[in-house]
Protein backbone atom coordinates (compact mmCIF):
# COMPACT_ATOMS: atom_id res chain seq x y z
CA UNK A 1 0.00 0.00 0.00
CA UNK A 2 1.68 3.48 -0.94
CA UNK A 3 2.14 6.55 1.26
CA UNK A 4 -0.56 8.14 -0.39
CA UNK A 5 -3.47 5.97 0.49
CA UNK A 6 -2.09 5.22 4.51
CA UNK A 7 -2.67 9.12 4.60
CA UNK A 8 -6.54 9.04 3.11
CA UNK A 9 -6.79 6.10 5.75
CA UNK A 10 -5.64 8.33 8.37
CA UNK A 11 -2.53 6.08 9.14
CA UNK A 12 0.90 7.86 8.79
CA UNK A 13 3.28 6.45 6.58
CA UNK A 14 6.24 3.81 8.49
CA UNK A 15 9.63 5.75 8.46
CA UNK A 16 12.10 4.12 8.58
CA UNK A 17 14.60 3.90 11.89
CA UNK A 18 17.81 5.22 9.58
CA UNK A 19 15.85 8.12 8.38
CA UNK A 20 13.91 8.61 11.72
CA UNK A 21 17.91 9.21 12.54
CA UNK A 22 19.04 11.23 9.54
CA UNK A 23 15.92 13.41 10.14
CA UNK A 24 16.88 14.36 13.88
CA UNK A 25 20.50 15.04 12.45
CA UNK A 26 19.60 17.80 10.28
CA UNK A 27 16.75 18.67 12.28
CA UNK A 28 19.77 19.51 14.87
CA UNK A 29 21.96 20.49 12.08
CA UNK A 30 19.47 23.35 11.59
CA UNK A 31 18.49 24.55 14.80
CA UNK A 32 22.50 25.10 15.58
CA UNK A 33 24.69 24.82 12.93
CA UNK A 34 27.88 25.78 15.15
CA UNK A 35 27.40 22.93 17.49
CA UNK A 36 26.41 20.72 14.92
CA UNK A 37 30.26 21.83 13.27
CA UNK A 38 31.63 21.24 16.66
CA UNK A 39 30.54 17.62 17.13
CA UNK A 40 31.69 16.76 14.02
CA UNK A 41 35.27 18.03 14.39
CA UNK A 42 35.11 16.01 17.79
CA UNK A 43 34.34 13.22 15.40
CA UNK A 44 37.26 13.68 13.63
CA UNK A 45 39.26 13.80 16.52
CA UNK A 46 38.01 10.97 17.82
CA UNK A 47 38.46 8.96 14.41
CA UNK A 48 41.89 10.42 14.40
CA UNK A 49 42.21 8.98 17.99
CA UNK A 50 41.59 5.02 16.79
CA UNK A 51 43.08 5.40 13.50
CA UNK A 52 46.09 7.87 13.62
CA UNK A 53 48.41 5.39 13.53
CA UNK A 54 47.31 3.24 11.06
CA UNK A 55 47.42 6.59 8.05
CA UNK A 56 50.59 8.83 9.68
CA UNK A 57 52.11 10.05 5.89
CA UNK A 58 55.33 8.39 7.75
CA UNK A 59 56.74 6.57 10.86
CA UNK A 60 56.22 8.84 13.77
CA UNK A 61 59.90 8.06 15.23
CA UNK A 62 61.62 7.82 12.18
CA UNK A 63 64.37 9.91 12.15
CA UNK A 64 65.72 12.30 9.24
CA UNK A 65 69.67 14.28 9.28
CA UNK A 66 68.84 14.97 5.94
CA UNK A 67 65.60 16.86 6.82
CA UNK A 68 66.10 18.46 10.45
CA UNK A 69 63.74 21.31 11.25
CA UNK A 70 62.55 21.03 7.65
CA UNK A 71 59.82 23.77 7.00
CA UNK A 72 55.81 22.83 6.14
CA UNK A 73 55.57 21.20 2.27
CA UNK A 74 59.53 21.01 1.95
CA UNK A 75 60.93 16.96 1.47
CA UNK A 76 57.82 15.68 1.71
CA UNK A 77 56.23 16.53 4.77
CA UNK A 78 53.19 18.82 5.04
CA UNK A 79 53.52 19.97 8.35
CA UNK A 80 57.65 19.95 8.18
CA UNK A 81 59.51 17.79 10.75
CA UNK A 82 61.14 18.31 14.20
CA UNK A 83 64.86 18.58 15.45
CA UNK A 84 65.43 14.97 14.46
CA UNK A 85 63.94 14.85 11.15
CA UNK A 86 60.74 13.13 12.61
CA UNK A 87 57.21 14.02 10.50
CA UNK A 88 55.76 16.73 12.15
CA UNK A 89 52.13 15.49 10.92
CA UNK A 90 52.56 12.05 11.64
CA UNK A 91 53.51 12.64 15.62
CA UNK A 92 50.27 14.48 15.73
CA UNK A 93 48.31 11.89 14.37
CA UNK A 94 50.03 9.17 16.33
CA UNK A 95 49.61 11.44 19.40
CA UNK A 96 46.09 12.04 19.19
CA UNK A 97 45.17 8.88 20.49
CA UNK A 98 47.29 8.72 24.12
CA UNK A 99 46.40 12.44 24.17
CA UNK A 100 42.45 11.50 24.02
CA UNK A 101 42.45 8.46 25.68
CA UNK A 102 44.28 10.37 28.83
CA UNK A 103 41.71 13.17 28.61
CA UNK A 104 38.71 10.89 28.65
CA UNK A 105 39.90 8.05 30.90
CA UNK A 106 40.65 10.54 34.02
CA UNK A 107 37.17 12.19 32.56
CA UNK A 108 35.58 8.68 33.81
CA UNK A 109 37.13 8.13 36.61
CA UNK A 110 36.97 11.61 37.64
CA UNK A 111 33.35 11.24 37.22
CA UNK A 112 32.09 8.25 38.90
CA UNK A 113 34.01 8.35 42.10
CA UNK A 114 32.96 12.28 42.82
CA UNK A 115 29.44 10.93 41.75
CA UNK A 116 29.74 8.29 44.19
CA UNK A 117 30.88 10.54 46.75
CA UNK A 118 28.57 13.61 45.89
CA UNK A 119 25.74 11.16 45.88
CA UNK A 120 26.28 9.73 49.26
CA UNK A 121 27.46 13.06 51.27
CA UNK A 122 23.79 14.78 49.73
CA UNK A 123 21.58 11.95 50.69
CA UNK A 124 22.91 10.63 53.40
CA UNK A 125 24.47 14.08 54.90
CA UNK A 126 25.11 14.10 58.85
CA UNK A 127 28.86 13.34 59.50
CA UNK A 128 29.34 11.18 56.24
CA UNK A 129 28.58 14.80 53.97
CA UNK A 130 31.13 16.41 56.69
CA UNK A 131 33.99 14.05 56.40
CA UNK A 132 33.70 13.82 52.58
CA UNK A 133 33.40 17.29 52.10
CA UNK A 134 36.09 18.31 54.15
CA UNK A 135 38.30 15.67 51.81
CA UNK A 136 37.15 17.39 49.13
CA UNK A 137 38.22 20.77 50.22
CA UNK A 138 41.85 19.29 51.41
CA UNK A 139 42.02 18.69 47.72
CA UNK A 140 40.78 21.66 46.03
CA UNK A 141 43.32 24.01 48.80
CA UNK A 142 45.99 22.60 45.60
CA UNK A 143 45.84 24.35 42.26
CA UNK A 144 44.56 21.32 39.74
CA UNK A 145 47.96 22.02 37.87
CA UNK A 146 50.15 21.76 40.67
CA UNK A 147 48.62 18.56 42.12
CA UNK A 148 48.72 17.11 38.73
CA UNK A 149 52.20 17.57 38.23
CA UNK A 150 52.96 16.33 41.72
CA UNK A 151 51.56 13.44 40.77
CA UNK A 152 52.78 12.41 37.93
CA UNK A 153 56.24 13.41 38.88
CA UNK A 154 56.00 10.81 41.72
CA UNK A 155 54.24 8.07 39.61
CA UNK A 156 56.87 8.49 36.80
CA UNK A 157 55.31 9.15 32.57
CA UNK A 158 52.69 6.74 30.61
CA UNK A 159 49.16 7.32 30.01
CA UNK A 160 48.03 5.13 32.77
CA UNK A 161 50.59 8.11 35.63
CA UNK A 162 48.21 10.93 33.18
CA UNK A 163 44.85 9.15 34.01
CA UNK A 164 45.01 9.17 37.60
CA UNK A 165 47.17 12.78 37.40
CA UNK A 166 44.67 14.28 35.54
CA UNK A 167 41.35 12.35 37.50
CA UNK A 168 42.30 13.29 41.20
CA UNK A 169 41.78 17.31 40.77
CA UNK A 170 38.52 16.31 38.80
CA UNK A 171 37.09 14.44 41.80
CA UNK A 172 36.01 17.57 43.90
CA UNK A 173 34.51 19.50 41.16
CA UNK A 174 32.17 16.63 40.33
CA UNK A 175 31.41 15.35 44.22
CA UNK A 176 30.73 19.42 45.39
CA UNK A 177 27.78 19.59 42.23
CA UNK A 178 26.50 16.64 42.63
CA UNK A 179 25.94 16.72 46.32
CA UNK A 180 24.14 19.73 45.70
CA UNK A 181 22.17 18.30 43.43
CA UNK A 182 21.46 15.33 45.24
CA UNK A 183 20.35 17.08 48.11
CA UNK A 184 17.39 18.86 45.69
CA UNK A 185 16.44 15.58 44.60
CA UNK A 186 16.29 14.26 48.25
CA UNK A 187 13.78 16.36 48.89
CA UNK A 188 11.89 15.82 46.51
CA UNK A 189 7.85 13.71 46.71
CA UNK A 190 9.11 10.64 44.85
CA UNK A 191 11.86 10.30 47.22
CA UNK A 192 10.08 10.68 50.35
CA UNK A 193 7.57 8.23 48.77
CA UNK A 194 10.50 5.48 48.30
CA UNK A 195 11.34 6.58 51.75
CA UNK A 196 7.89 5.71 53.64
CA UNK A 197 7.46 2.01 51.62
CA UNK A 198 10.67 1.07 52.96
CA UNK A 199 13.22 1.29 50.51
CA UNK A 200 16.89 1.09 51.45
CA UNK A 201 18.78 4.45 51.61
CA UNK A 202 21.24 2.27 48.76
CA UNK A 203 18.07 1.61 46.68
CA UNK A 204 16.49 5.17 46.66
CA UNK A 205 20.94 7.11 46.11
CA UNK A 206 20.92 4.40 42.53
CA UNK A 207 16.78 3.99 42.13
CA UNK A 208 15.91 7.41 42.22
CA UNK A 209 18.55 10.50 43.20
CA UNK A 210 21.14 9.01 40.79
CA UNK A 211 19.09 8.93 37.49
CA UNK A 212 17.83 12.43 38.14
CA UNK A 213 21.70 13.70 38.58
CA UNK A 214 22.56 12.38 35.72
CA UNK A 215 21.73 15.17 33.50
CA UNK A 216 24.06 17.58 35.32
CA UNK A 217 26.37 15.23 35.31
CA UNK A 218 26.44 15.05 32.08
CA UNK A 219 27.04 18.75 31.43
CA UNK A 220 29.79 18.73 33.63
CA UNK A 221 31.57 15.94 31.85
CA UNK A 222 31.40 17.94 28.56
CA UNK A 223 32.58 21.24 29.87
CA UNK A 224 35.35 19.29 32.10
CA UNK A 225 36.54 17.27 29.11
CA UNK A 226 38.45 20.44 27.47
CA UNK A 227 40.13 21.51 30.87
CA UNK A 228 41.20 18.06 30.81
CA UNK A 229 42.86 17.66 27.46
CA UNK A 230 44.62 21.41 28.08
CA UNK A 231 46.30 19.63 31.31
CA UNK A 232 47.42 16.44 29.82
CA UNK A 233 48.98 18.80 26.89
CA UNK A 234 50.47 20.74 29.65
CA UNK A 235 51.86 18.11 31.53
CA UNK A 236 53.33 16.29 28.25
CA UNK A 237 54.77 19.72 27.60
CA UNK A 238 56.47 19.77 31.12
CA UNK A 239 57.81 16.34 30.40
CA UNK A 240 56.23 14.41 32.95
CA UNK A 241 53.34 12.80 30.74
CA UNK A 242 53.62 10.66 27.65
CA UNK A 243 57.35 8.54 28.01
CA UNK A 244 59.91 10.19 24.59
CA UNK A 245 60.18 9.49 22.11
CA UNK A 246 56.45 8.77 21.99
CA UNK A 247 54.36 11.48 20.12
CA UNK A 248 51.88 13.51 21.97
CA UNK A 249 50.27 16.97 21.46
CA UNK A 250 52.38 18.20 24.24
CA UNK A 251 55.50 16.76 23.69
CA UNK A 252 55.37 18.15 19.91
CA UNK A 253 54.87 21.53 20.85
CA UNK A 254 57.85 20.91 23.69
CA UNK A 255 60.11 19.98 20.96
CA UNK A 256 58.84 22.88 18.61
CA UNK A 257 59.10 25.54 21.03
CA UNK A 258 62.75 24.40 21.86
CA UNK A 259 63.67 25.99 18.72
CA UNK A 260 61.39 28.82 18.06
CA UNK A 261 64.12 31.14 16.59
CA UNK A 262 64.93 28.60 13.56
CA UNK A 263 61.43 27.15 13.13
CA UNK A 264 58.12 28.28 14.60
CA UNK A 265 56.05 26.09 12.69
CA UNK A 266 55.79 22.93 14.47
CA UNK A 267 54.41 24.64 17.91
CA UNK A 268 52.49 27.26 15.92
CA UNK A 269 50.58 23.84 14.06
CA UNK A 270 50.77 21.51 17.78
CA UNK A 271 49.12 24.53 19.71
CA UNK A 272 46.70 24.99 16.23
CA UNK A 273 45.47 21.44 16.81
CA UNK A 274 45.36 21.76 20.41
CA UNK A 275 43.40 24.85 20.23
CA UNK A 276 40.55 23.41 17.17
CA UNK A 277 39.84 20.47 19.91
CA UNK A 278 39.78 22.14 22.58
CA UNK A 279 37.20 24.70 20.92
CA UNK A 280 35.25 22.46 19.37
CA UNK A 281 34.80 20.64 22.70
CA UNK A 282 33.76 23.76 24.75
CA UNK A 283 31.15 24.65 21.73
CA UNK A 284 29.74 21.41 21.60
CA UNK A 285 29.23 21.21 25.63
CA UNK A 286 27.35 24.31 25.30
CA UNK A 287 25.46 22.80 22.57
CA UNK A 288 24.74 19.44 25.45
CA UNK A 289 23.69 22.30 27.86
CA UNK A 290 20.99 23.63 25.97
CA UNK A 291 19.63 20.41 25.12
CA UNK A 292 19.53 18.99 28.31
CA UNK A 293 18.34 22.18 30.31
CA UNK A 294 14.87 22.53 29.50
CA UNK A 295 14.37 26.22 30.64
CA UNK A 296 17.53 26.68 27.85
CA UNK A 297 14.84 24.81 25.38
CA UNK A 298 12.23 26.70 25.66
CA UNK A 299 13.97 30.00 25.02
Amino acid sequence: MTADRLELLGRPPQVSAPRRVLGRLAGYARRDPIGAVAVAVMGAFILLAVAGPWITPDDPLSTNVNAILAAPGTHGHLFGTDQLGRDTLSRLLAGTRPTLVAAVGSLLVGAAVGMVIGIVAGYVGGRADEVLMRLMDVLLAFPGLILALAIAAALGPGVRTLIIALAIPSIPAFARVIRQESRVVSGRAFVESAVAIGATPRRVMWLHVFPNVVPILVIMCTTRLSFLILLESTLSYLGVGIRPPAPDWGTVIADGASHLVVSQWQATIGGAVVFVCVLAVNIAGDSVRDALDPRLRRQ
